[in-house]
């Protein structure tokens, strides 16, 4: 190897080596400063309801989530599964935490936010049906509860062996089973909760609120059918 291509090489690795420690501090630094909310759950006053559905479908589309299911009706919002790389992929803002930002590097992560809201506890009765009921027509009388839940999704690809020796020597194994119940190459399972970032939206939402004519920027769509929630073949793997 000539000595312009040992420089070079120094070069290219230096740069890769400071772009890496600048994402790590920024990922952290940002984790450390950003503004969250104590719960994941708004209590909202009478009339406040049509105002936090429009900031709800505003916040999720300014942080790059699909909104797949929208029912004011009902009172239910959800998204699509949403892709993320952690430190790899910057510019995602789902990460509140550095673990979070490792985990989402080492393993292929999705999020999926459902937020519904319903008659807040202690609120007047009704003796309408919960199935038949009009959160938005209760609303305009009485308090409600917005709760975000932010699901957290892996996709998992079975009979997969990476060789530590390179790409070319990699193993996939095909499990018949998996293969009658489309769950190959590859399936997501649910593995938990990420309540830091359902605290993040409550408080993008609650701030977004109080931004004059929110209620009156945009109107409220008619419901849509409900899909399965992690957008992919809902059987499970065996045990």
């Amino acid at each position: 190897m000539g000595a312009g291509r040992v420089r070079l090489f120094r070069l290219t690795y230096r740069h890769m080596l400071y772009r890496a420690v600048a994402i790590i501090l920024a990922a952290i630094l940002l984790g450390a400063c950003t503004p969250t909310a104590k719960t994941a759950d708004l209590d909202l006053a009478p009339g406040q309801y049509d105002t936090a559905f429009v900031s709800t479908r505003r916040v999720l589309r300014d942080t790059q989530f699909d909104v797949d299911r929208v029912d004011a009706r009902a009172g239910v919002i959800t998204t699509a599964p949403k892709p993320t790389a952690g430190l790899a992929t910057p510019w995602d803002e789902e990460q509140q935490t550095f673990d979070a930002e490792v985990d989402d590097l080492l393993n292929r992560h999705r999020r999926i936010v459902r937020v519904t809201f319903e008659p807040a506890p202690g609120a007047a009765p009704t003796d309408a049906d919960p199935v038949d009921r009009d959160i938005q027509d209760l609303a305009r009388t009485g308090p409600t509860v917005m709760r975000i839940r932010v699901v957290l999704l892996r996709v998992e690809r079975p009979g997969w062996r990476p060789d530590l020796n390179g790409a070319k020597l990699n193993v996939r194994s095909v499990d018949p089973d998996l293969a009658r119940r489309g769950l190959l190459p590859s399936y997501t399972v649910p593995i938990g909760e990420d309540r830091d970032l359902a605290k993040r939206l409550a408080y993008l939402i609650n701030e977004d609120m109080k931004k004059p004519g929110t209620d009156q920027s945009e109107p409220l769509p008619e419901p849509e059918p409900e899909r399965a929630l992690s957008g992919e073949p809902t059987d499970q793997p065996p045990a």
